[in-house]
């Protein structure tokens, strides 16, 4: 289905079932698109591993998605994002400094 390939930006969510964690990974890296991953476990080493191994930009370990902190760089990965945007690390990737020197 298209809603299981694409980012929908909506209250929508598609859900499948899996036999395994190396099939979740798996399947969560079957996309394009890397914005946001989630992993709900009590198992910190596999927690870990999928932060490391997910293809998206940003992981959540036992949190929804949408928990952004605004003193973190937000972006994806993929077709999800072209960097990190938010705090200091707009202020260097997007602005050039120049002196101006006025005397009267």
């Amino acid at each position: 289905m298209i809603v299981c390939k694409e980012e929908t930006f909506g209250p929508v969510t598609a859900i499948y079932p899996i036999d395994s964690y190396e099939e979740g990974l798996q399947k969560a890296n079957d996309t394009s698109f890397g914005l946001a991953s989630a992993i709900f476990t009590n198992d910190l080493n596999k927690a870990l591993h999928f932060a490391e191994y997910s293809g998206a930009g940003m992981c959540h370990i036992n949190g929804p998605t949408i928990q952004d902190e605004p003193h973190v760089p937000f972006g994806g990965n993929g077709e999800s994002g072209v960097g990190r945007e938010g705090t200091d690390a707009d202020l260097e990737a997007m602005t050039e400094l120049k002196w101006v020197t006025i005397q009267l």
